[in-house]
């Protein structure tokens, strides 16, 4: 069965409508569903359908959102959301690969990532989401990208830790891998431009960025080895570990202090 006639099916019983989008350069096929409001959300069945879930299972998993709208969207967010003064200090930029969509995002070539894009986010205005900068928006504010991507990245914050803190929280003496992300730990990658001036002090022969993943990059000295080799282990990580949606690049960057 396609997974075209799958979602179509679903869909019919919700009374949604298939969506099919982009996340991360990974096609993804949701269910849309009808509310009162003027957002809708949108419940991907991917899962349902790749770990070969019955249609009515999908059905009733779909049917568990209905007469629901995204958390904290309600007609005062969008009284704010349309005011720049009152989300400027919220707008921040995520760091993707040049594979994701969007109607607002700049290259990160002048920060040393040719292959990867900026791309504005409104944070902290609804819980546990966020909402992609539009056109629309971008022109109802009346501003520039330009201002809108510097605003973005003034607001990053980040984190410098070793890898062993990253993921067990002990702390090395000496770390030989150290990981940039943000507060949050979600969308981290970005924080490496706020980090700029830090990982300078601790680097001042110039270091390397990994990619990762869009949540964060790890950090290396020049001298930890050749860069062939790390570009090597970057790609194998990237297919064996790195799930598609979250992958940021098969490259490896040198920087220079």
């Amino acid at each position: 069965m396609e997974k075209r006639f799958y979602a179509e099916e679903v869909a019919k019983a919700v009374n949604g409508q298939v969506k099919e989008v982009t996340k991360n350069g990974v096609p993804k096929i949701g269910i849309m569903l009808p509310t009162e409001t003027k957002v809708s959300p949108v419940v991907y069945i991917d899962e349902y359908y790749e770990n070969e879930r019955t249609i009515e299972e999908a059905i009733d998993m779909v049917r568990g959102f209905e007469g629901s709208c995204p958390a904290g969207y309600n007609e005062e967010i969008f009284d704010v959301i349309n005011d720049y003064e009152k989300v400027k200090d919220k707008i921040r930029v995520r760091l993707y690969n040049k594979e994701v969509g969007g109607d607002i995002k700049t290259t990160a070539k002048k920060y040393g990532f040719p292959d990867l894009i900026l791309v504005p986010y409104i944070e902290g205005i609804v819980e546990n989401g966020s909402i992609k900068v539009t056109k629309e928006l971008l022109e109802k504010w009346g501003i520039t990208k330009e201002k809108l991507i510097r605003d973005g990245i003034k607001n990053l914050d980040y984190e410098v830790m070793g890898m062993m803190e990253m993921l067990f929280g002990v702390k090395e003496e000496n770390p030989q891998m150290w990981v940039v992300t943000n507060k949050e730990k979600c969308y981290g990658a970005a924080s490496i431009i706020a980090a700029k001036k830090e990982l300078e002090k601790r680097f001042p022969d110039g270091y390397i960025v990994l990619p990762s993943s869009i949540h964060e990059v790890i950090i290396v000295s020049k001298d930890i080895g050749e860069g062939s080799e790390l570009l090597n282990m970057v790609k194998e990580i990237n297919a064996t570990v790195v799930s598609p949606e979250d992958k940021l690049s098969d490259n490896v960057y040198e920087m220079t202090a």
